[in-house]
């Protein structure tokens, strides 16, 4: 990777998801809020100028909201390890940053939640 500083990013992520640990929780989807940073070389792309040769960020927005329309979660924990790891797995990026915010979660707060941090494992 000759640019290792490089990031594509998708902010404000909002979704609604089957999440929580409490029975109250249980039946509801919850609104969360994501962000992503992915670490990718966009020089071959900007040189290309290929979509094939970078992340296309609105793939992976679609993949993280089917990802989250068909699972339940108890924890945001979990589901941002989920979303790292299909980042990571899927789309080649060399490291992810994820944040997910869990809004009126506890009253009071404006929100609550997790920021996660995978490098990709060297094959």
């Amino acid at each position: 990777m000759t640019n290792p500083t490089d990031r594509i990013f998708i902010r404000g992520l909002t979704l609604n998801a089957a999440i929580g640990v409490h029975a109250y929780e249980q039946p509801l989807r919850q609104r969360l809020v994501l962000d992503v940073e992915m670490a990718v070389d966009l020089a071959p792309s900007a040189a290309s100028g290929r979509l094939e040769d970078t992340i296309d960020y609105k793939t992976v927005t679609e993949t993280i909201q089917a990802l989250v329309k068909d699972r339940r979660f108890a924890l945001v924990e979990t589901l941002a390890e989920a979303v790292a790891r299909l980042i990571l797995d899927d789309y080649g990026a060399t490291s992810v940053r994820i944040a997910v915010a869990k809004p009126g979660a506890v009253r009071g707060v404006s929100d609550v939640g997790v920021i996660i941090e995978r490098i990709r494992a060297s094959r």
